[in-house]
């Protein structure tokens, strides 16, 4: 046998003992992410969901599936009743990851099902027949008939025919025109999930019906700025609903800022519901605030 040959089947076996150790070497690596992925943030649930939800509420997470009817069904409440007590304009827009309050149900508790307990059927009981006793028949007594007694008619008393009275006609007020809002308004939300731009944008429609309009040049801090370009309103006092807008380095905000909704008022401060605040991707955070240099609110 020459030479050659035996160099074919070395070069063989070498090129498929490699991709055996590529393949093992992939499989492993797989494992490994599978695993890691199990250990990091299976959940999202609002760190301090209960600083908005009254004493005595239960805070319910949304999960992939669910819908504001089936979530007030589980609870004994109408949809239209758990909408406005969370504030959420559209019943049938939810988000994942968003904290629902449900009004005055205390903690959770198991129900557990009763077992029905079989029963022996009744047995039937027979009854003799009741006796018929013959009655005699009753008797008949004539009366002597009701005397018609003739009444003289009533007298017509003649009325004086009511006075009318012209009254002047109602005068017109005219009032002028409602002014339209110049604002331009948004038909979709343009940003990632997880940012805090995401649920602001997402939360607003929610409770407004409405997006905003920018796309490009729209990080956080930038927001007043486009607020401005678009005719939105811009102001320094808190209200419910607004958008919170603080800039780069304030109360905590990162190097491009961060952005809100106003959910609640505590006296001169104010709670405020987001997404990736100190990190946490997509999980719905609500924190306090208070207002100041470099915090605006914003509205269409």
């Amino acid at each position: 046998m020459s030479s050659k040959p035996q160099n074919v089947v070395s070069q063989w076996i070498n090129d498929h003992l490699l991709s055996g150790k590529v393949a093992r070497q992939v499989v492993i690596m797989a494992i490994l992410l599978v695993v890691l992925g199990a250990g990091f943030g299976l959940t999202s649930t609002s760190a301090s969901a209960h600083g908005v939800c009254a004493d005595g509420d239960t805070v319910y997470t949304v999960r992939s599936g669910d819908t504001l009817d089936a979530i007030a069904k589980r609870n004994n409440i109408s949809t239209q009743q758990l909408a406005s007590y969370n504030k959420i304009g559209d019943a049938n827009f939810i988000l994942l990851g968003q904290d629902i309050c449900i009004p005055g149900s205390g903690a959770n508790t198991t129900q557990t099902a009763v077992k029905p307990v079989a029963k022996a059927p009744a047995k039937p009981v027979t009854k003799a027949p009741a006796k018929r006793v013959a009655k005699a028949p009753a008797k008949r007594v004539a009366k002597a008939p009701a005397k018609r007694v003739a009444k003289a008619p009533a007298k017509r008393v003649a009325k004086a025919p009511a006075k009318r009275v012209a009254k002047a006609p109602a005068k017109r007020v005219a009032k002028a025109p409602a002014k339209k809002s110049a604002a331009i308004l948004g038909t979709y939300n343009p940003f990632a999930y997880g940012q805090c731009t995401y649920w602001a944008d997402a939360r607003y429609h929610q409770l407004h019906h409405v997006y905003v309009p920018w796309i490009v040049n729209s990080n956080a801090g930038q927001w007043v700025a486009r607020a401005q370009q678009y005719h939105w309103s811009v102001s320094s006092t808190p209200s419910v609903g607004s958008i919170m807008v603080l800039a780069p380095g304030v109360q905590g905000a990162w190097s491009v800022g961060h952005v809100a909704i106003v959910e609640s008022m505590r006296g001169k401060s104010f709670v405020a519901s987001s997404m990736d605040w100190d990190g946490s991707g997509g999980t719905v955070n609500r924190s306090t605030f208070t207002a100041g240099a470099g915090v605006h609110f914003i509205k269409n």
